[in-house]
């Protein structure tokens, strides 16, 4: 039952795939450049990569489009990016049209 809790808690109420990751302190930045792509995060001012990442583009349109609910905004191909404030973050968001995948950045305001 504590694992399920913990699981259902880091993807239904927090932010899934990179909840652990927004916990570090020392990591001021992460970028999301394509499913199928490691993500990138910027700790103590040296960049790395993770050995996390989106697996299909539906599951990173998932997790954009539920940062933009959370802040009561819509995303569609007419209007598919977004900038938004959330828990200490900066949040630069934009949904794959045609040929150009899904991305975000997170950049912890300091």
């Amino acid at each position: 039952p504590s694992k399920l809790r913990y699981f259902l808690i880091k993807h239904i109420i927090n932010f899934g795939l990179i909840d652990p990751i927004l916990h570090d302190p020392f990591i001021t930045k992460i970028t999301c450049e394509g499913p199928e792509l490691k993500l990138k995060v910027i700790r103590q001012d040296k960049e790395l990569i993770t050995n996390l990442e989106y697996k299909t583009a539906t599951q990173l349109d998932e997790f954009i489009q539920k940062l933009a609910t959370r802040k009561g905004k819509l995303l569609s191909e007419r209007n598919p990016e977004v900038y938004l404030e959330f828990e200490n973050f900066k949040i630069t968001a934009s949904l794959g049209i045609g040929e150009n995948p899904s991305t975000f950045e997170l950049e912890r305001i300091i």
